[in-house]
């Protein structure tokens, strides 16, 4: 582990944010209240808020994919000690579209990442220091208010200031609302992401890396099945890795 990562790890909540991070903004014309906090921050309550969002967001996707809908080890990567979180507030509605929390707030989305290490060579002796984005779910109803979007700018301000060389994530291929967010806000497919190593090695039979491809595929039956067939790709590369470089 890196010295800055590992000086990442250690600080505290508060101190994660960029100097220019704003608690409160204003986005599309709503108030919301953006606060930084650790796995081992998180009320019980919270957490089943966080999953509320993220079930009623993915559920489908994970079913329908070849990782499968697992909530078990799901909410064992959510809630990892390294995890830290982004939350969305707003202030108390009516509306259905958000979760209701404790007090006089609402729980409109979250951003879920960790600093960690990737390779950037396909042989995988090369690492850089990242931070790795898990989830960007905000609640339906809220969707396309800009608060994704504007997610993804708090990571890229953390990365700056933690000296992080870029910001990683991994997105289904059918997602393309996701995409079109990445794409919009600088994103692009990663030298590591299966469908750019499969350009290259194919041929050889190697199994693309990734931080998630070891969840995608169990077992040494899986890897020796994968061949140069086309549809053997399809079938198990169903997701990209997209990255954004920190400048």
């Amino acid at each position: 582990m890196s010295t800055a990562i590992r000086a990442a790890n250690e600080a505290a909540a508060e101190a994660i944010p960029s100097d220019t991070f704003e608690a409160r903004r204003v986005v599309k014309g709503v108030n919301y209240e953006f606060v930084s906090r650790k796995a081992s921050d998180l009320t019980p309550q919270v957490k089943r808020h966080i999953w509320t969002i993220f079930e009623e967001n993915m559920c489908d996707a994970y079913t329908s994919s070849t990782f499968g809908w697992q909530p078990r080890a799901k909410r064992k990567e959510l809630f990892d000690p390294l995890s830290r979180f982004i939350l969305v507030y707003a202030p108390p509605s009516s509306s259905p579209e958000v979760v209701n929390l404790p007090g006089s707030t609402i729980l409109s989305g979250f951003c879920m990442f960790r600093f960690d290490e990737e390779e950037i060579t396909e042989d995988g002796n090369t690492m850089q220091d990242v931070i790795y984005c898990y989830e960007v779910q905000i609640s339906r109803k809220l969707q396309r208010s800009g608060l994704g979007l504007t997610l993804l700018g708090d990571l890229d301000s953390i990365a700056k200031k933690w000296g992080m060389k870029k910001v990683m994530l991994t997105v289904f291929k059918n997602n393309t609302p996701a995409i079109a967010l990445y794409a919009k806000s600088g994103y692009s497919v990663d030298p590591i992401s299966p469908s750019e190593f499969l350009k290259a090695r194919l041929s050889t039979n190697t199994v693309a890396p990734g931080k998630q491809m070891e969840e995608a595929m169990d077992s040494e039956d899986d890897r020796e099945d994968i061949d140069s067939d086309s549809d053997i790709e399809e079938e198990y590369y169903d997701y990209e890795i997209y990255s954004k470089v920190v400048l």
